[in-house]
Formats: structure tokens, sequence, C-alpha cells
């Protein structure tokens, strides 16, 4: 501000030592900006100010053989701020820490102050509704500060100091932006369950969190870092969850589940900082909308060819899978064939090293013994089980220049 001086002259030299008071104070030591000379053996006194501050309004007065003479020092100038240098009107603070915003100024007459906080879940988001902060701020003259302590991420935003009086106003913002683990991932659903796995999808958290090493600058724009997400599992029947995926997508598929079990799954988010709570389903049944499939039906058996060495030969095997049940059971994944002499009761499967997915095989001859009579069975599959075992087929037998068996 301006430089200011007064003055007071004597008609002569005093015999005892002047006194300069303010407010009818005695003035103690004097701040860098404030001198007091006495010229002319005495006779002029002069108090000076390079600058003013409110701390130096007020009334002065010179006392000297029980004589006196005062005079207010006022002044009226609008609102101004007086930031330093190394102001920032962005500041980045840890969850839990503590830190004091400071705004000085030179007002008069004496000027109201207010602070405002406006929400800011991301550094680029959206403002929230004007309102109070929820920390105490304080003004004295000529500063006023704001102290913030125990920071959790919800208090991140824009703090807005607006400092008023008849002649104008001012104002500055600082964008408090707080680095903190994740809050929990949204909207947790199970989008499709086949039983043996489970597709799982969510929803980025409201609070994504920045990222320590991506917040060394100031001038950081969004959300520092990719958030990974864990995964974990559980049988609703237990309650320690187990870890089975890590993610940086919105979504992820589980296999390898038991039909007819209960789930519960699991989602979290992470950070540099740290990880957020788990989101958690409601238990998720494996339980299928089907059960087993119907027996296979009409198992016929071939010797091909009909004429020739055992070791020649195989067995053509086909069936029918019931169709107007198909659809209400579920598809058929697999079947499984067994074979027993005719006169014996003990079936034996021989379908064990193959994959049999269509309603016909082959059956190699190699295990198989000369002038017995053979029958077979099939069994069918899907995702719920086992079907019961088909009706026993034709019965055939294998021999040098076979013949159809009666």
């Amino acid at each position: 501000m301006n430089q200011s001086s007064f003055e007071c002259e004597l008609s002569r030299t005093p015999r005892d030592k002047v006194q300069w008071l303010k407010d009818g104070k005695p003035i103690g030591r004097l701040p860098d900006r404030m001198t007091i000379e006495e010229l002319e053996n005495g006779k002029i006194h002069r108090v000076k100010f390079t600058s003013l501050m409110d701390d130096d309004l007020g009334v002065y007065s010179l006392r000297v053989e029980k004589l006196s003479s005062e005079c207010r020092l006022d002044m009226k100038v609008p609102p101004t701020l007086r930031l330093s240098d190394s102001f920032s009107d962005r500041v980045i603070i840890k969850a839990g820490g503590a830190m004091v915003f400071e705004i000085p100024f030179t007002a008069s007459p004496k000027p109201k102050v207010q602070w405002t906080w406006r929400q800011r879940s991301r550094p680029d988001g959206e403002l929230g509704p004007v309102q109070s902060p929820r920390f105490k701020a304080d003004v004295v003259s000529g500063l006023t500060s704001l102290p913030v302590s125990k920071v959790k991420r919800e208090d991140a935003g824009d703090y807005t100091v607006v400092i008023s009086n008849e002649l104008g106003e001012v104002s500055v913002t600082i964008q408090m932006i707080v680095i903190d683990k994740p809050s929990v991932p949204r909207d947790l659903e199970v989008i499709e369950n086949s039983g043996e796995s489970v597709l799982l999808s969510w929803k980025e958290p409201e609070f994504v969190g920045l990222s320590t090493t991506t917040t060394t600058d100031v001038s950081v724009s969004g959300v520092g870092g990719l958030l990974e997400y864990v995964v974990e599992m559980r049988e609703s029947s237990q309650r320690a969850g187990r870890g089975v995926s890590k993610t940086s997508e919105l979504n992820v598929r589980i296999d390898g589940l038991q039909i007819n079990k209960s789930y519960v799954f699991s989602v979290a988010a992470k950070n540099d900082v740290g990880q957020s709570e788990f989101a958690e389903t409601k238990p998720v049944s494996t339980k299928l909308d089907y059960g087993p499939p119907p027996s296979p039906v009409n198992v016929k058996a071939v010797v091909n060819p009909e004429k020739a060495s055992i070791k020649d030969q195989t067995i053509e095997l086909t069936w029918e899978q019931p169709t107007d049940q198909v659809s209400a059971s579920g598809p058929v994944t697999n079947f499984y064939i067994e074979l027993k002499p005719e006169d014996s009761t003990r079936w034996q499967d021989v379908s064990a090293d193959f994959t049999i997915t269509e309603p016909h095989f082959t059956l190699p001859t190699d295990k198989l013994q000369e002038f017995v009579s053979y029958e077979f069975r099939v069994t069918a599959e899907n995702k719920a089980g086992k079907s019961k075992p088909s009706s026993p087929s034709n019965a055939i037998r294998l021999a040098f220049l076979s013949l159809p068996y009666k």
C-alpha cells in the first residue's frame, strides 16, 4: 500500500523524554515497516510507514511534559490479496493429513470474510453445490486461514474465500486434491450364469483415488494411474474368500464352478495408495433350470465288415437321442458306451479314452474276443449330469467270416 507519515512540532526542545502511544498504550517494538524520527534537536517528531497494515490503524498520541497531541490514522481500501510467489491454487494432500490454507490481505474498513466449499470427487470432475466447509476458518488482522486436518477423500474440492467491504470484494479459490485408496466398485452383478461359470460386471468406483506416482506435479488432471480390480469368491456357507482373478477391466469370467452350489463373489478396487473394501454379490446359485437328459434309444450294433478277420473288423454303433426333451433338459455334451458279454451282468466302460459327442461311434475290436456275443448300452450327459443307461443293443459276435448273430 502507499506510504504514510505524520509529525508533531514542538515550540522548543523538550526537557523530558517524548513518548509515543497507540490507542493509549506505549508503542513497544516497531515493525520493520514503521520508523520514529526525531529532528531539529527534538522539536520535530515524526512517524513513518513504508506500508500500512490493518494493525497500524488507530489513534496515535505524543506525550511530553504533561502535554499531549493525537491524531487518528485511518484508511479506506478495497480488499486486496497479498499472495506470495509460492502460493498455489491447487494442493495435494494424503487422506488423514493436515495443512493450513493462509490468505493474507489488506482491507479497510474491516471486511467480511466468508469461506465456502464445493465438493469435487475427481480433480477434473463436476463441482457440487456451494456449502460451508466442515473445517473452522480463522480471521485475524490482515490474514484469514483455514486449517484442515484428518482429511477424508470426501473433503476434496474447491475452497473459496470471499473478502468484501463497502469498497469492493476479492476472492481466491484453492482446489484440494485428496490422495486416497478408491471407494467400493459400484453395481456389482452376475450377468451370465451357465452353472459352471459366471460373468461378473461392475462399474468404476465413485471415488477412483489418485496415484502417488502421478501427483508429484500439481498440474495433474484426471485420475492417476490405472485401477486394478481384485476378485474373490467363496461358497455361501464359508466366511473366508479366496482370490480368483485380478483385472483392469470392468468384468471378469470365473470358470470351474460346481453345479448345484451357492457362491458369493467379491470385487475390490486397488491403486498404489491402497485397496477399497469389497463389494459383494448376493448368494449366486449354480443350480441349473433342467435335469440330466433322457436315456438314448434304439441302440444298434453292426459288425463292419461282416466277413473279415477280427483284426480288420470294427463295430459300428448308432443310437438316437430323444429330441422332444432336449430343450427341456439342456443340450447333451457327451455320450458314454458300455459293453458286456451277453451272458454276463457286468457292464464295462469302453469309451474312457474317447470323447463322443455325436449319436454314433466306431468301436475298435482289438480288446474283444472271437466267438463271444456282446451287447452295448449308451449313457448321455449334459451339464446337469448323466442319464440312465439305455436299453441293451442287439447282440453281435466277432469271428472270421462272421455271420449275423441270432
